[in-house]
């Protein structure tokens, strides 16, 4: 008989009990006493969307997109179609209105509109939130007959400070373990992130929001997993990642997620640490506030006694000895002990690895896409002609232009003035324009670059945002110029042909 699968998750709570609304719950022993803990798992992201990405993908979060604005969860990536197509029933009841928008793949329920927390001049966003025995209601209704064996069943929570959270999530434990279902259901309780501890003034965190925090408080969520055959409780000790997790429900549920192309995993299962198996070597795991070509990025290399940070806009490196300087207060990069400077350049190196394979994965990723749109061009025609025409964020328009070097040598850029100065790849540019003004239009392009008009590429590539709103006017400069394909790249590296 197939295993079900029960995953309890609640917002932004700490791994260590405090007296603010993001403790340990309480509640959570009934099921921690039974099971194995992970103490030092650590987030791919301190923030849900890239948390839960990461959890449901196996892979970080920056390989997914590369602008939090503009983030995207794509479920072909994700666990959820391989429990579908081995049989799996698919459910969840989520606790927040962006959450059930954003991850419609987990086949949410839904909830009653006028049950929400109510908003609080403290708290204006509960408004978003349902609370805690609401979800009860329709996670004991769904699991009481609505949801067939063997199940993926996904339920999360507030954090344990609204209302009675800690008491509701009790509660649902259990009338769950009076379920015959319950020993014959993997048990995963969890949080997507930590949150910083002591929280700082209000003035303070409101400019700096939790997503921005790289202290030991936010990057530890609680990972507790509960099988029917464990018979003790346990710790484990060892660093792991958030995206261990997908592996390690596979592998409990005896799916080979190898045989998935759509699949990245970069996580580890863990069952031979669960079965406490020897495991060689020291393994460094990675945390990024952000996605990979984004402002306010802050990347962590975190290992088992050190950690590596790195606040990307203002280049600056910090080292701490986690073990010895929990609260990291006595930053030892620019210690002049010989041996510990081969420390830190091992983490250097080990971030510089993943930086340099997640880039190469996206720009792989983006060429493959734009080659199966550009079926009705000849790619392999080394006169190919291609134009990159709308002006964008450098690091967009940079990383568009290294992708399509590899396809054609010739290409004209058009971009606006101002941030030429910035572009490394000038012999490139073409034109300007300055795409911002009010009265730019098709009339005014046609005006500054007649001869523009009457030439043809094979390729015309329009960087845009996700909305892609004011396109009006360039995509029908675009259909003018182009003599073959027409492709918007969005800043997550999106790929979309448009129509001539």
């Amino acid at each position: 008989m197939k295993l079900n699968v029960i995953w309890i998750l609640v917002e932004g709570m700490r791994n260590f009990y405090t007296e603010d609304g993001y403790s340990r719950a309480k509640s959570i022993e009934l099921i921690a006493n039974e099971g194995i803990e992970f103490a030092d798992i650590i987030t791919s992201a301190p923030s849900t969307l890239m948390s839960f990405s990461a959890m449901f993908s196996g892979m970080p979060a920056y390989y997914q997109a590369a602008n939090y604005h503009e983030g995207v969860f794509d479920k072909r990536k994700t666990l959820i179609p391989i429990l579908e197509e081995n049989g799996y029933d698919i459910k969840s009841v989520l606790w927040h209105e962006y959450i059930i928008k954003l991850f419609g793949c987990l086949k949410p329920v839904g909830l009653p509109s006028d049950k929400k927390i109510p908003e609080t001049p403290g708290n204006p966003k509960n408004g978003n939130w349902w609370p805690a025995d609401i979800i009860n209601q329709a996670a004991l209704k769904l699991l009481d007959n609505e949801l067939k064996e063997p199940f993926f069943f996904f339920l999360a929570y507030p954090p344990t400070g609204r209302l009675n959270t800690d008491q509701d999530i009790g509660d649902f434990l259990s009338t769950l373990k009076t379920m015959d279902l319950y020993n014959h259901s993997l048990i995963i309780i969890s949080s997507d992130h930590g949150l910083f501890y002591p929280i700082p003034p209000r003035e303070i965190w409101e400019k700096k929001m939790h997503d921005k925090w790289v202290d030991e408080s936010s990057i530890h969520p609680t990972f507790i997993i509960r099988h029917p055959s464990f018979s003790i409780k346990r710790k484990v000790d060892q660093v792991t990642s958030t995206i261990d997790i997908l592996p390690t429900i596979l592998d409990f549920l005896d799916i080979d997620f190898t045989r998935y192309k759509t699949l990245s995993v970069k996580g580890k299962s863990l069952r031979p640490l669960i079965e406490e198996k020897e495991i060689e070597g020291e393994r460094m795991v990675r945390v990024d506030t952000r996605y990979l070509f984004q402002p306010e990025r802050i990347t962590v290399v975190r290992g088992n006694r050190f950690k590596y940070i790195i606040c990307h806009d203002e280049k600056k490196e910090g080292f701490f000895d986690i073990k010895n300087d929990p609260e990291e207060k006595n930053d030892l990069i620019n210690s002049s002990d010989n041996s510990l400077q081969d420390v830190i350049q091992r983490y250097r190196e080990e971030f510089k690895s993943s930086e340099d394979e997640a880039i190469r994965f996206i720009k792989e990723s983006a060429q493959r896409e734009i080659i199966q749109k550009c079926q009705d061009v000849n790619l392999s025609d080394k006169r190919l002609e291609v134009i990159i025409f709308r002006s964008s964020r450098i690091f967009h328009l940079e990383f568009i232009l290294e992708i399509i070097k590899d396809l054609s040598p010739k290409i004209d850029v058009f971009i606006q003035q101002n941030i030429s100065k910035d572009f490394k790849n000038s012999q490139f540019v073409r034109g300007f324009i300055d795409w911002n003004k009010e009265d730019f239009n098709y009339a005014k392009f046609k005006e500054f670059y007649p001869d523009l008009m009457d030439k043809k590429y094979d390729i015309v590539i329009v960087p845009v945002n996700d909305l892609k709103e004011g396109y009006e006017e360039v995509f029908k400069i675009a259909r003018c110029l182009s003599r073959g394909s027409i492709i918007s790249i969005d800043y997550n590296m999106g790929v979309r042909k448009e129509e001539k």
